[in-house]
């Protein structure tokens, strides 16, 4: 939907709000998973598909801790949201969360350097583990997948 969305506004790129948190979470989620290939597709620029559906991503937050992130929010008056989903005890990135922050608060500047040290080995992962074809074609909606039919349209249902 993003690519979607993004194309009808003759965006050129799309800007995420992932943070330092989100960031640190995502390598070492990915790190202890073995999914290499999905870290290789991160970054401070992440995707880097070739295709002409795709509107690369941009992380301007990136180095920015979620804290700080809410204190602008707060100071400058500017409406957020603090609900989390149901579910999000039972997930992994919760886990992972809840380590990271208490190496952070035990070795400040954990987070930055997980980050930091990740972004040195991104060439090397590219080179080894970027998807080498193009995405295909979701047969409902036309849009890019790694499989017959797209996140969007496996997630509401629609497979046919």
């Amino acid at each position: 939907m993003l690519n979607k969305k993004a194309r009808a506004l003759k965006c050129t790129k799309v800007a995420t709000g992932h943070n330092l948190d989100d960031e640190a979470q995502m390598i070492l989620m990915n790190l202890f998973r073995g999914e290499l290939e999905r870290i290789a597709r991160s970054g401070p620029t992440a995707g880097l598909i070739e295709d002409e559906l795709f509107v690369p991503r941009v992380k301007p937050l990136r180095e920015c801790p979620e804290k700080e992130d809410l204190l602008y929010a707060v100071l400058h008056k500017i409406e957020y949201t603090d609900l989390e989903c149901p579910y999000a005890s039972y997930a992994y990135r919760n886990t992972i969360r809840e380590v990271l922050n208490r190496m952070e608060e035990k070795y400040p500047g954990t987070k930055f350097a997980v980050l930091k040290n990740f972004d040195k080995m991104i060439p090397f992962l590219r080179k080894y583990y970027m998807p080498k074809e193009k995405p295909k074609r979701c047969r409902n909606c036309g849009e890019m997948a790694r499989g017959n039919i797209c996140k969007f349209c496996e997630t509401i249902g629609k497979f046919e």
